[in-house]
């Protein structure tokens, strides 16, 4: 039974690295300036738990200089925490608050991250004006894994 799981295992495999390259890494080699895909593509990874792959992606699109750098920084601490490295994941939620300063969501994620390392303290209060935040972003929930965290799309 073993052997039967591993092979239906690795047809499964196959199938969702065919669907990856056909949605998302081919139209990507043509537009790699498609940001929504890219962060799409991230997600998509993060929910596989493939996290070293979205964290080389993740990285690879800021190094390229393109897209949301908010989103893209997000999206490595996310993949961070989901690793279980919440240091590194406070580092890269503080260069997203960074990048958008007031975003009060980003700024949740990185609350969240200080919290797990003990720091609260360091936590910084939110801002007294209302912040611009798109409609459109999903704010997080409270269920742990991939939902857990504030996403920018």
């Amino acid at each position: 039974m073993g052997a039967a799981f591993a092979a239906q295992y690795d047809t499964l495999r196959g199938m969702i690295d065919d669907l990856i390259d056909k949605r998302y890494l081919d139209p990507l080699k043509q537009d790699v300036t498609n940001d929504a895909l890219r962060q799409e593509l991230i997600q998509l990874l993060l929910a596989l738990h493939q996290y070293d792959a979205a964290i080389t992606t993740a990285a690879d699109f800021l190094l390229e200089g393109l897209g949301d750098a908010a989103a893209t920084y997000n999206q490595l601490g996310v993949a961070h925490s989901l690793k279980g490295d919440v240091p590194q994941a406070a580092l890269y939620f503080r260069q997203a608050v960074a990048q958008r300063l007031g975003d009060v969501e980003l700024q949740r994620n990185l609350d969240r991250a200080l919290q797990k390392l003990g720091k609260a303290d360091q936590q910084v209060p939110p801002p007294t004006a209302e912040p611009e935040v798109a409609a459109d972003y999903r704010g997080a929930v409270d269920a742990a894994g991939v939902d857990d965290f504030y996403w920018l799309e």
